[in-house]
């Protein structure tokens, strides 16, 4: 039997098993995935003001 396999953010590599969440863009090719630890850092990064 194969072996199954697990989804992984396609931003830090962890697996479904190791986070709260994950977003998954299955209509997409390649599909690409996002965990809740990672789109706190984006929102971080978003919310910084610009340096000038």
């Amino acid at each position: 039997m194969p072996k199954k396999t697990l989804a992984k953010c396609s931003f830090c590599g962890k697996d479904q098993t190791q986070i709260e969440k994950l977003i998954v863009a299955t209509e997409q090719i390649p599909v690409v995935s996002i965990c809740n630890e990672c789109v706190v850092i984006c929102n971080r990064i978003l919310a910084q003001k610009p340096d000038k």
